[in-house]
């Protein structure tokens, strides 16, 4: 029985250079979305802070400098100001997660056609002896279905790893 570390890094070899790069690039991916995860959700406590004791929240140097920055003169302007900022990195943080579902199954499908090309071309270049004693139907069907479970556990373990690298910074 052959672990999966074992068929990941046979997987791994079989795919070109720019699939790797693009996997490669799907982890970079991963990582600037656990960041603004992380960001959006560490923007909360200051939002809520402001929400529900303003005045305390004001005693701290740097809410001050904060809101001579933006030019904010009251708690009320500095609620708005948190709200927007909020607001800003949820969005953000939610698109990035969306971006990261896109390509992912982008890519996992695009390696899955890889794969098939690649055993449709090595079918079709075997001895015609070989080819008159095969069902050609079965063949096909027998490829095209280890072919979407191979895209299915591409895109599932692509899940996985965004995942579990968003639970880890949380």
């Amino acid at each position: 029985m052959v672990g999966l570390p074992t068929m990941l890094v046979r997987l791994w070899r079989q795919l070109n250079q720019r699939r790797r790069r693009q996997f490669v690039a799907i982890v970079g991916l991963v990582f600037v979305s656990a960041l603004a995860e992380v960001a959006s959700l560490g923007a909360v406590l200051p939002f809520l802070g402001v929400l529900t004791a303003p005045e305390r929240v004001l005693k701290y140097p740097l809410v001050g400098q904060l809101m001579r920055l933006a030019g904010a003169t009251s708690p009320r302007q500095l609620v708005l100001l948190l709200a927007a900022g909020f607001a800003t990195a949820a969005i953000v943080a939610g698109a990035l997660r969306m971006l990261l579902l896109w390509v992912s199954t982008r890519v996992a499908y695009a390696t899955g056609a890889d794969f098939g090309s690649e055993v449709y071309r090595r079918t079709m270049y075997q001895p015609y002896q070989m080819q008159i004693t095969r069902n050609s139907s079965e063949l096909i069907s027998g490829i095209t279905g280890k072919l979407a479970d191979t895209v299915t556990i591409l895109n599932q373990l692509l899940t996985l790893f965004s995942s579990s690298v968003l639970a880890n910074d949380i």
